[in-house]
């Protein structure tokens, strides 16, 4: 039953009965599985990019974040959506920017103080030595060695540090024990960078100072996260910054405190990574779905399935 239902959810006659249903569909990496970055977790293949940025002007009218938001507001039963890109890789000037710009389509990208200034975060570090036993030696012995085995941690690194990191001993040793650029490889933005999207008019949100799973942090160090990303990128860009992307976006990423910090110093909108369309409820956690290297049809039912919210497929 659930592969039939699935296979209907993959088909496009069904999108014309959906009206004023808005979506933001958020990337990562725009890059080939050559780059040292390159991750299945968050990297999209540039000629995959270019078919689903066709796929998706076909089906909906893409317009900016904020005039997305502002459609919410008027019975309009056309359906929109828009791009954005978390943790500001440089493969979105690189590699995305040119694509969108020729199909005259606008974006957002949200951006982390940490990537920014060391061109690493300890995220990206640890996809790129997935097969360095030395480095991930070393962080198992200093974070993980009383939480897990070691096996089980080299199986699936990535999702072992995000459930048992404790992000209050900080994450410098994923910067020290490795530094990175190996062939000078430019994995982030640098304030340049942001410079220049800032003067292209390109919308600039914030997602964090380092990009931890917040709900595991202290006030002290969650406030610290939240309002340090906005000073800087404010400082840098001499703009409001009021839109706050949460780091890995899931419901166990965040809870109130986060909302709570959030609003209290001016983030307008939150953004999740909970896979829906935009509704009249979507004000204070904004969900997104996001893409790496689906098919057509495979985002096709990514669209569709958001009307059977509580189906499990």
């Amino acid at each position: 039953m659930k592969k039939i239902i699935k296979n209907i959810f993959s088909q496009n006659f069904l999108l014309p009965f959906q009206k004023n249903k808005n979506f933001i569909f958020v990337y990562h990496d725009v890059s080939e599985p050559t780059s040292d970055h390159y991750s299945p977790l968050y990297s999209t293949q540039i000629q995959t990019f270019i078919k689903q940025i066709i796929f998706l002007k076909k089906h909906f009218i893409l317009v900016s974040l904020e005039e997305l938001l502002s459609k919410q507001k008027e019975q309009d039963s056309r359906n929109y959506a828009t791009i954005v890109f978390d943790d500001g890789f440089y493969s979105v000037i690189k590699s995305a920017m040119p694509i969108l710009e020729k199909e005259g389509i606008p974006f957002t990208v949200f951006l982390n103080q940490t990537a920014i200034e060391k061109n690493q975060l300890w995220l990206s570090n640890l996809v790129i030595n997935k097969n360095n036993i030395e480095y991930l030696e070393a962080i198992y012995k200093h974070y993980l060695i009383h939480q897990t085995d070691f096996n089980t941690f080299i199986q699936n690194p990535v999702h072992t540090c995000i459930t048992l990191l404790d992000f209050e001993q900080g994450v410098d040793i994923f910067y020290d024990l490795y530094p990175l650029q190996k062939n000078n490889d430019k994995v982030y933005m640098d304030q340049d960078d942001v410079l220049y999207l800032n003067s292209k008019g390109i919308l600039i949100g914030s997602h964090s100072k380092q990009h931890l799973v917040l709900s595991r942090c202290s006030t002290n160090l969650l406030e610290n996260e939240i309002s340090s990303n906005k000073d800087f990128l404010e400082n840098l860009t001499h703009n409001s910054i009021q839109h706050f992307a949460i780091p890995f976006g899931k419901k166990e990423h965040y809870n109130k405190s986060v909302q709570d910090i959030c609003s209290k110093i001016g983030h307008q909108y939150i953004y999740t990574t909970n896979p829906m369309y935009i509704d009249e409820k979507s004000t204070t956690a904004v969900p997104r779905i996001g893409l790496t290297n689906p098919s057509p049809q495979e985002l096709m039912f990514l669209i569709n399935r958001t009307f059977l919210k509580k189906y499990d497929l």
